[in-house]
């Protein structure tokens, strides 16, 4: 157990979890989350889009669309049928010009999400980071006071208490966040699908 110390019962970890959160301030999903700038190359294998795709939100039943498919709360094969009915509906005049706003207008939205979720990983992981300084001085202290023959035994106790339970929520938060990485991935992956599937449409209509 070299890089922990028992102490009246609580295992002080001073370096494997809270160090690592000095490096993970800057990188706060090791790498493994859906990190840096999405670009619509990367989840569109269609045409080029024409200027009037941009136009999205001129558009309220594209609008509407979008914001219906868009939530990872709805199930992607609904959302694929949903894409599908409105290509149905659409004359052959207006198909592509619409469907092509639909995929800038799932694009615009789903990039904006996952900017907003790493965004929120990256504040989470540095207050984490000064959560684990906070948790190594305390623990230095709590060694200084143990050694120190004068304080009261029921006082270290009772700091050691403290500790115990601040590194339990330390370590609480530190596996809530391995979940959260995954959401610009899965954000990603979801946007890739339905343009798929638009793209598929728009093929079809050739």
């Amino acid at each position: 157990m070299s890089d922990a110390k028992e102490t009246s019962g609580l295992t002080i970890a001073k370096d494997t979890g809270w160090r690592i959160y000095s490096d993970l301030a800057c990188h706060p999903c090791g790498g493994t989350g859906g990190w840096g700038v999405l670009s619509l190359p990367q989840i569109w294998n269609g045409p080029a889009l024409p200027e009037t795709a941009a136009q999205w939100k001129d558009d309220a039943e594209v609008t509407r669309l979008v914001e219906e498919i868009r939530p990872r709360r709805v199930p992607l094969e609904e959302a694929q049928e949903k894409i599908r009915n409105f290509a149905s509906s659409l004359s052959t005049d207006d198909e592509k010009k619409r469907l092509f706003m639909l995929v800038r207008g799932l694009f615009d939205r789903m990039d904006s999400e996952r900017s907003d979720v790493m965004s929120g990983i990256e504040r989470f992981a540095r207050k984490q980071a000064t959560f684990a300084q906070t948790l190594r001085s305390e623990a230095a202290e709590a060694d200084r006071l143990r050694n120190d023959s004068s304080v009261d035994e029921e006082a270290i106790k009772e700091r050691d208490r403290q500790l115990q339970f601040q590194t339990r929520l330390f370590q609480e938060r530190a596996h809530s966040l391995t979940y959260v990485c995954e959401v610009p991935t899965t954000i990603e992956q979801r946007l890739y699908r339905l343009a798929g599937t638009i793209t598929e449409l728009t093929a079809q209509s050739d």
